[in-house]
């Protein structure tokens, strides 16, 4: 393979020029650092950062607590519903069993029916069947 092939598929710079952006961020950083600390200005923004960042920290325990006790009620109501079904399930299970025996009675009956009604059905026909292809008492044919 020819060398001059291999760097032109290699970029030059594989890490992307890093070293620039580090030097960007510690001047963006040195910056901020000076003007927050160095300047009367800073300091009293610095001073209300830091104030709203302690209220913001207290809000956070006091939500950290509501969401502890919220949690705990949820899992005894949880608790408190299996139970209840459990207690339930028995119970369920018995009509449910009674319910599949009343369905059963029912297509046993409804199969009865219809299998009355077909013997009818072809009784009939048998008998239209004669009286339609007879004449005078014979076959016709």
């Amino acid at each position: 393979m020819n060398k001059a092939n291999d760097t032109e598929q290699q970029p030059m710079m594989p890490h992307g020029g890093g070293f620039f952006d580090g030097m960007v961020l510690g001047i963006v950083v040195g910056a901020a650092g000076y003007f927050l600390f160095g300047t009367d200005e800073g300091k009293k923004i610095k001073d209300e950062l830091w104030i709203e960042l302690k209220k913001q920290w207290e809000d956070l325990d006091i939500n950290k607590e509501t969401v502890a006790t919220a949690t705990q009620q949820v899992v005894v109501k949880a608790k408190q519903l299996k139970d209840q079904v459990e207690e339930n399930l028995p119970e369920v299970k018995q009509k449910l069993q009674e319910e599949l025996k009343e369905l059963e009675k029912s297509t046993q009956a409804a199969r009865k029916q219809a299998d009355a009604m077909e013997k009818k059905l072809q009784k009939t026909a048998s008998t239209i069947e004669k009286k339609f292809f007879m004449r005078k008492g014979r076959k016709l044919g």
